[in-house]
This record gives structure tokens, sequence and C-alpha cells, in this order.
């Protein structure tokens, strides 16, 4: 009588097969690959004028030589193309040759780098016209302020470390930032959030967030005609403030009694 094998499971470890992505369209992706390396752009017939005043401008002292117009055309050049300062003004100078304006002058790299610096940011205006956006607000921690780890440990803390917080309104369809504010760590995102929509929320269509603007001021403000997507808490219950609208927190509600039937969906 033949005796029967013995099996070990073995303890190797097993690799996960990677799953990969098959490529279909190769039509399309073969036309999007050779697009990627176009030279098609577009510069302003305003920036083109200042460019051609300083043929023949003489330089002030303590004037700057080229308007901010031009080194943000220069440096949005440099930032699209992933140029070092060096190759985005030679990039510029060989461009403008095939233009047939090899006369205009360019900026130097250290004046871009000097310049870079002290650009002044122009914010869109959107929110006060009358359009039907979808906004999302999120906030992140710039830089800490305070005593480093080598000085606390030698010669103990004087005072505590804090950070810088930028809170920044999205326009998420095209990704343009709307609103922008700068607060220390100790505000909360729904209070900057509030003062940041508070009285423009009429030409929103719908907001987006994390829990964190889950509070029913910041709701209010938003109101009943605003699509309201904000997760609220695990341990969130139906409750209504007093003298709070109950269509304010209508999205809210609705979550959290349909709580476990979206979690068996989405999982």
């Amino acid at each position: 009588m033949q005796t029967p094998k013995i099996r070990y499971m073995s303890t190797a470890s097993i690799n996960p097969v990677k799953s990969k992505y098959k490529v279909r369209n190769w039509k399309e992706y073969n036309s999007n690959l050779c697009k990627r390396g176009s030279l098609t752009l577009f510069i302003d017939s305003a920036v083109l004028s200042e460019w051609k005043l300083l043929i023949n401008k003489k330089q002030e002292v303590g004037e700057e030589t080229y308007p901010d117009s031009i080194i943000q055309c220069c440096l949005l050049v440099k930032t699209n193309y992933q140029l070092a300062y060096r190759q985005s003004t030679g990039f510029l100078k060989s461009l403008f040759e095939l233009m047939g304006k090899s006369d205009y002058p360019i900026p130097h790299y250290s004046t871009l780098c000097r310049r870079n610096g002290g650009l002044s940011v122009e914010v869109s205006q959107r929110l006060d016209k009358g359009e039907n956006l979808v906004v999302g607000i999120d906030s992140t921690g710039l830089k800490v302020y305070g005593e480093g780890e080598w000085k606390v440990r030698k010669h103990g803390w004087s005072k505590h470390r804090t950070w810088r917080k930028l809170h920044v309104c999205m326009d998420l369809v095209t990704q343009e930032i709307l609103c922008v504010e700068l607060t220390g760590n100790e505000e909360d995102d729904a209070s900057v959030g509030t003062s940041m929509l508070k009285g423009k929320t009429g030409n929103l269509n719908s907001f987006k967030g994390d829990g964190a603007y889950d509070k029913f001021g910041f709701r209010q403000v938003l109101g009943d005609k605003v699509r309201q997507v904000i997760p609220p808490p695990k341990n969130g219950v139906v409750t209504l403030p007093w003298g709070m609208r109950k269509s304010a927190c209508g999205s809210r509600h609705f979550a959290l009694k349909n709580k476990s039937r979206l979690i068996s969906i989405y999982t």
C-alpha cells in the first residue's frame, strides 16, 4: 500500500501579483504622447507691447527695467516646462529668434531669481460675481516658528513652538484659487471658512470639505440652497441648535440617518 505524501505549507513570502494597465486606445494614447512635446505658446499682446517699449528705453537709476508682467511671463514659461533659471532665459531667447523678435531684451536669470519672491499675487474675484461655483476649502501648515530641537535639548524650552496655517478656497472645476487667508494655528477651520464665504454664498452651487467644516455655524452660513458635501463624524447625532433652520442641516441629517446604508454601498 502506497503511503500518501504529506504536503507542508510553505512559509516563503508570496509576492502579490500587480494589476497591469492595458492600453486599448492606442491611437489616442499615441497622439497624446506626441502632444506632450508641443511648443505651442500664446503670449498676450499687451505683454509683447510692453516688451517692445524696452528696446529703446533708457534705464534710470533706482527704476526696475522689466515690469512685473514680463517677469511673470518668463516665470510661467520656466514653471510650465520645468526649466532652471539659466535654461529659461536661453529658451526665451531662442523662442523670440524664431518669432522674428530677436531685438527684444530677455531678463537675466539673476533678475528672475531676485524678482520671483517679490511679485504681487492677484487672487481671482469670481466669488463676488454671479456664477454657479463648486468650491472647496482646506488648510495646510506653512512654517514652524519657535525653538529648535537642539536648543530645547541643551538648554530647555522658553517658548512653545507654533506654526502658520494657510486656508485656500478653490474652484474644484477649474482648479483656480478664489480666496486665501493666513492665520495662526489657534484658528478653527470652520470659523475661517465662515469669514471667507460670508455674504458670498449666493454664487455657490455646492461646497466640498472635510470633517473640520462640520460645524452648525458654518452650515448655517452656507444655507439650504448650497449643496453641502461634508462628512459628519462617526458618533454624530441628529440634532439641531436652537434658532437654526432645519433645512440648513438637511444634508448632514441625511448622511447620519443613512450612514450604515452608505457604508455598505461603498465597502
